[in-house]
């Protein structure tokens, strides 16, 4: 029997992704509070997709805010993925 404490983070698909701004000038990389994964952005990449829960808590502080949250193509030109 598992611990009710342990994590059950459950994968979404690339269609469960938001657009995200980073507002900072450092290179900085961030794990995702929710689902672990990593995020690097930077200057020079500023907006990179992110898992929606993890979104949820970043776009709390000031140096990310959402940029666009409609669905998009894996692959659309522009994408970065941090996962």
């Amino acid at each position: 029997m598992s611990c009710c404490r342990q994590s059950r983070t459950v994968a979404l698909s690339e269609w469960h992704r938001v657009a995200v701004r980073y507002s900072g000038g450092r290179t900085l990389a961030v794990r995702g509070p929710v689902t672990g994964a990593e995020y690097v952005v930077s200057g020079s990449r500023r907006i990179v997709w992110m898992d929606l829960r993890d979104a949820l808590v970043l776009t709390r502080t000031r140096l990310f805010a959402l940029d666009r949250a409609a669905p998009h193509a894996p692959g659309e030109p522009g994408e970065t993925s941090g996962a």
